[in-house]
């Protein structure tokens, strides 16, 4: 009866010193950091509102139109607000993810 009341001690504390050094955070991070470089995302100031279309220019001249509908989106953007646009990686042309205002 002693014998296996040492052997229950003894396996017992093997597995709480392999449950302690286990690093349950490491598979978290790495989700997320997969997860981030599914996008690229740019800035831009609105410059001009029409008919529920908007358009746009970032700090190296490049411009940008879109409308709210597509994304399924409730934010209300107007002209001189800046707003981050999120974009698949693989299609930046026509793979507008989101739109957030900054």
């Amino acid at each position: 009866m002693a014998k296996r009341l040492i052997l229950l001690s003894l396996l017992s504390a093997v597995l709480f010193v392999l449950i302690s050094s286990f690093d349950f955070d490491a598979k978290k991070t790495n989700a997320n950091v997969e997860e981030k470089k599914d996008y690229v995302s740019f800035e831009y100031k609105i410059t001009k509102v029409e008919e529920g279309t908007y358009y746009g220019k970032s700090a190296d001249g490049l411009g940008i139109s879109f409308t709210l509908d597509d994304l399924d989106q409730n934010i209300i953007i107007k002209k001189e607000d800046t707003v981050v646009c999120y974009f698949e990686k693989d299609n930046m042309r026509d793979g507008l993810i989101r739109v957030e205002k900054k």
